[in-house]
């Protein structure tokens, strides 16, 4: 398997050195155009999953799906808000909260990295048996660190993937710390 891994990253380096490989910043979707001041992007549902340590009860992973949407007041600063819902084993949670991204311009390029930052307030119900008996309801304030990529293929219509960690304050049980890790791959629409 090594010498698998070491004969492709020669080949891979071989076909850049020789240019085979055109650089990402040559391609750009016919009309895409580096978002100005006042455009709006949505994210309608990106799908993932969210990993989570400490003190969480019961669940330690849910299927989520990310929801947000962009105000642009610069053409790299975006600010916005974010809901996502997530899934798991008797657990239901939901996550809302202003959001802040920062987009990174690669020259005339349609691929968009970003670096973001949110507050999302989380609620989460967790069901002691399948028929909701026992239930607990969770209420707690985290903070989402992470970052992104998309590529517009599309003037309008972009494809990426999302990841972030949400170290999370519980307030409900005496109050526990809970981290999280969020992945997401989905779409983003140019209002």
């Amino acid at each position: 398997m090594k010498k698998l891994v070491v004969a492709l990253s020669f080949v891979c380096a071989l076909f850049v050195s020789v240019g085979a490989v055109r650089p990402a910043a040559a391609q750009t979707a016919e009309g895409w155009l580096f978002p100005k001041a006042g455009d709006f992007y949505l994210s309608p549902i990106n799908l993932g999953t969210a990993v989570y340590t400490g003190d969480f009860p019961e669940t330690k992973a849910t299927f989520m799906l990310f929801t947000d949407f962009d105000y642009h007041v610069t053409p790299n600063i975006a600010l916005g808000a974010l809901v996502n819902i997530g899934f798991g084993s008797r657990f239901t949670g939901f996550d809302f909260g202003p959001q802040f991204k920062y987009k990174f311009k690669i020259e005339s390029s349609s691929h968009v990295p970003y670096l973001r930052g949110a507050l999302p307030m989380r609620m989460g119900v967790f069901s002691a048996d399948e028929f909701g008996v026992g239930s607990l309801t969770s209420v707690g304030i985290g903070v989402l660190l992470g970052g992104g990529y998309r590529y517009w293929f599309h003037r309008r219509v972009g494809v990426g993937c999302d990841l972030s960690i949400v170290p999370t304050f519980l307030f409900s049980g005496g109050g526990s710390f809970v981290f999280g890790i969020n992945f997401s791959v989905g779409v983003e629409l140019k209002l």
